[in-house]
């Protein structure tokens, strides 16, 4: 037997309507998407036309106000270097030519200039002393110089003699010596042998005649002993005493030539020594004078004066900016501090010469040039404004490429000095003006690489064009395009 289950069947039937709903559906949307397309082809693309409108493009500089005429103060020293201030002039206050603006305490530079004046009279008589030195240095020199001559051409005069005279003679005087010692035993054998024969003769034989004989024989001996002791004597000197008698000669002449030869070198040192001593003594004679004389000069300058009328500053004024004494940014000067030498302390301004300072960005620079004009508007107070132009731009550029350029302003009024150097303003320039200049929307000029620029035309035809200034939305067309023409507002 069927039994039927009313709930299955009636989930069933509904998921059949679900299916054939869902299917129609989808053919539906089939055949509206088809009718889309068709649409699609037949309605043709969004164009712009390229027209002629007047173009004016201003550049705005940052700039900062800078002083025409002024004089820089400085702590133009020479010897002193504790430059300690004891007074000196609140900045920003009007002074006059002429009129002490900063003072230095001279306490310690009277006691340095009594010091001087004490080293400069020291050194006048160390300077006599050796201006005497040299002087008797000098006459030494001459008189040692002769005596060494002297002594030397002495000596050589002495050698000359003992060779040639001396020594000779002495050989003579040892061979007379010598001759004399035999005629001694000559005339003592004679006088001897005479005795003999005459007592012989004789026959004496008395006492006193045998004395006579015997003295003779006595005379005799004594007078060969002497001779053999001459013969000993002059042997010895001819060998001996002789030679180291040479030897001595010449050993003394050599030790002469040794001195003299030093004396020659070693005189002058004592004369030299004493000339350098005099200029050593002059130089510092010189030195002393000198620093004596550049504290009395840096003594006149314990009081610094403004060279002219203006505005004082302290520090210096630099590429738009003040700076200390030292080249940092505090230059607030107060009293009992010290500032160094050779230092721009000071800067006297003229109110009523200011020029602006600006930069001109590195792509911007083509459009300026001397005598572009513009106008200047003062941050601190917008009311203040002025005519510019350019008077001269930097030729060297920055380190970010940027130039430096210089504006002149047209009729600043500035009696009350409000307005001041470092202040900050903005210059508007007019850098292009063009009163038909062909534009069309930025959006529809296209660059792939950012140099080369084209456009598509209605046929969707790419076509390059040169592109000049942009305003706005709106970018120049100088090449490519007329008025009329019409692009495509979109990339196909």
């Amino acid at each position: 037997m069927i039994t039927f289950n009313s709930d299955k069947f009636f989930v069933s039937v509904a998921i059949f309507i679900f299916l054939v709903a869902a299917s129609l559906d989808g053919l539906h949307a089939q055949d509206a998407k088809a009718d889309e397309k068709e649409e699609a082809k037949d309605k043709k693309p969004a164009t712009v036309t390229a027209e002629t409108q007047a173009m004016r493009l201003f550049e705005q500089l940052e700039g900062v106000l800078q002083c025409d005429e002024s004089t820089e103060i400085k702590t133009d020293v020479k010897a002193w270097t504790d430059l300690t201030i004891e007074d000196v002039v609140p900045q920003g206050q009007m002074v006059k030519a002429g009129e002490v603006v900063l003072k230095f305490n001279t306490e310690k530079i009277d006691d340095a200039i009594l010091e001087a004046e004490f080293a400069v009279k020291s050194a006048a008589l160390a300077l006599e002393d050796a201006k005497l030195a040299s002087e008797q240095a000098t006459i030494e020199f001459d008189l040692n110089s002769a005596m060494n001559e002297r002594e030397m051409k002495d000596a050589k005069n002495d050698f000359a003699y003992y060779q040639e005279v001396e020594r000779k003679q002495r050989e003579k005087n040892l061979d007379w010596s010598l001759k004399t010692s035999d005629y001694s035993v000559e005339y003592a054998e004679e006088e001897l042998d005479q005795l003999m024969q005459m007592y012989t003769e004789d026959e004496l034989t008395e006492e006193s005649e045998k004395i006579v004989l015997k003295r003779a024989q006595r005379s005799l001996e004594s007078s060969k002993h002497f001779r053999e002791q001459r013969q000993e004597s002059a042997k010895r000197q001819r060998e001996a005493t002789f030679p180291r008698e040479d030897s001595r000669r010449e050993d003394s002449l050599k030790r002469q030539e040794l001195k003299y030869a030093k004396q020659k070198t070693t005189l002058p040192f004592a004369r030299d020594r004493a000339e350098i001593a005099l200029r050593k003594a002059e130089f510092a004679m010189k030195k002393a004078e000198r620093k004596l004389n550049d504290l009395q000069e840096d003594r006149k300058k314990m009081d610094l004066k403004s060279e002219m009328q203006g505005v004082l500053f302290h520090g210096r004024y630099a590429n738009g900016k003040w700076t200390g004494a030292t080249g940092g940014s505090s230059r607030e000067l107060e009293t009992d501090k010290k500032l160094g030498a050779k230092k721009i302390a000071l800067t006297v301004i003229n109110p009523a010469k200011l020029s602006i300072r600006a930069e001109i960005p590195e792509a911007k620079v083509k459009h300026f040039k001397k005598g572009t004009a513009g106008t200047a508007i003062l941050k601190a107070d917008d009311s203040q404004r002025w005519q510019a132009k350019i008077k001269e731009i930097n030729p060297v550029p920055s380190s970010t490429g940027a130039r430096v350029c210089t504006f002149e302003i047209d009729g600043l009024k500035n009696d009350d000095a409000s307005i001041l150097p470092t202040m900050n303003c903005k210059i508007s320039v007019g850098i292009y003006e063009n009163d038909s200049a062909l534009v069309v929307p930025k959006a529809s000029v296209f660059s792939d690489d950012g140099f080369t620029h084209y456009v598509f035309n209605e046929d969707k035809e790419r076509k390059e064009v040169e592109v000049g200034h942009t305003s706005g939305d709106k970018i120049e067309i100088t090449k490519g395009l007329k008025a009329g023409d019409k692009i495509l507002k979109s990339k196909p």
